[in-house]
């Protein structure tokens, strides 16, 4: 019996989250970006693609350990869950995701939530970061800083949400998956997991 699906898009949420938008008075160092640097090449992008060849297969499941702590997949692909998912939970809303992906015994991605509002990805690009509620902040793995002063301007964009850094996710019970929106194929589903 299904208990709860959720599906979470990061950027939508946080922009809903954020009202009217408005600045947040950050002091964040950055270059000013809107929609055309989303639709078009960027760190985003570059960072999620060098992580292509290492990700499960399309429609693989993986299994979930009893204790959350990991799923494997059939082709030694391998998440490891440092803040560990419990399936059984009734409210999952808090939880800040935190994994590995491994392939081959080498990190292909990892992924982790510092707060609510921010995230941090790390492939052999190296490591890219957000953060956002009423401005966006976003650090490159070249180092390169960018800035949105007012994150609601974002839901203008032509290409819509879906060009915007952010995360799906969907639980069941015994169940899990998780994926990456706004990369050059618009959405990277990086794992599946069941019981």
């Amino acid at each position: 019996m299904k208990r709860m699906m959720f599906v979470v898009f990061m950027m939508v949420s946080i922009l809903f989250v954020a009202g009217c938008g408005g600045d947040s008075g950050s002091s964040f160092d950055g270059e000013e970006i809107g929609c055309d640097w989303f639709a078009g090449d960027n760190c985003w992008k570059s960072t999620l693609a060098a992580a292509s060849d290492c990700l499960p297969a399309d429609g693989a499941d993986g299994i979930l350990s009893a204790d959350g702590t990991s799923c494997t997949f059939e082709d030694g692909t391998e998440v490891i869950f440092n803040n560990p998912y419990d399936s059984e939970a009734l409210d999952n809303d808090d939880y800040l995701w935190d994994f590995e992906l491994r392939s081959n015994d080498s990190l292909c991605l990892a992924y982790r939530e510092p707060s609510g509002s921010s995230m941090e990805i790390t492939t052999a690009e190296g490591v890219f970061s957000e953060s956002a509620i009423f401005s966006m902040e976003i650090t490159c793995p070249d180092g390169s800083q960018y800035k949105v002063s007012n994150a609601m301007s974002l839901m203008d964009c032509e290409g819509g949400l879906g060009d915007l850094p952010g995360t799906s996710y969907s639980w069941q019970e015994n169940s899990v998956s998780f994926g990456l929106l706004g990369g050059s194929d618009g959405s990277t589903s990086l794992f599946w997991c069941t019981r």
